[in-house]
C-alpha cells in the first residue's frame, strides 16, 4: 500500500524495495514505541502520535504535509493540527494511516491512548474523586 499511496504522489524515485524498507521499519519503530513500558505498565512522557508520524512516515519519506494529506484523503489543515500535537489521532484517521504506511490502526491508537493517558494523570492529583473500594466504605461506615 505504500508504493500505491507514493505512486499517487509521483514518487518513482522510491524502489520497490526501499518502500518495503521503510514499511517494515516503520511497524518494527511503532512497536517499540507503542511497547516501551515502565515499571506501572505505562510510558514515561510518551510522544505524541504526530511526532511519531512526522519522524517515522513523513521525514524518511520526504513527504510534505501538502503530499501526505492528499495520499491519505484529508485536508492539510487536519494533519498539521495532528503533527504539531494540538489534535489526536481519530479513529479513522488511525485506518488511514495504517493503510497508508502499512501498519495497524491499533498501532495508532495505542500511542494515542498512551499518550492521553500519561497527559491525564500528570493531574491525577488535582482531581477530586473519593476511592469507592469496599476497605474504604468500610472505614467510613465506622466513623
Amino acid at each position: 500500500m505504500i508504493a500505491k499511496v507514493l505512486g499517487q504522489l509521483g514518487s518513482a524515485a522510491i524502489g520497490e524495495s526501499r518502500l518495503g524498507f521503510w514499511a517494515s521499519t516503520l511497524r518494527m519503530l511503532s512497536m517499540r514505541i507503542t511497547t516501551k513500558k515502565s515499571r506501572n505498565g505505562y510510558m514515561h512522557n510518551p510522544p505524541h502520535p504526530g511526532e511519531v508520524l512526522k519522524k517515522l512516515c513523513l521525514e524518511p519519506l520526504g513527504l510534505s504535509i501538502t503530499k501526505a494529506a492528499k495520499a491519505l484523503g484529508v485536508s492539510r489543515n487536519s494533519l498539521a493540527s495532528i503533527l504539531k500535537g494540538q489534535t489526536g489521532i481519530s479513529p479513522e484517521m488511525a485506518v488511514r494511516l495504517s493503510i497508508a504506511f502499512e501498519t495497524t490502526a491499533e498501532s495508532w491508537m495505542n500511542q494515542q491512548m498512551q499518550y492521553d493517558l500519561w497527559q491525564a494523570k500528570q493531574h491525577r492529583d488535582e482531581l477530586n474523586v473519593t476511592c469507592l473500594t469496599l476497605q474504604e466504605r468500610s472505614l467510613q461506615k465506622a466513623t
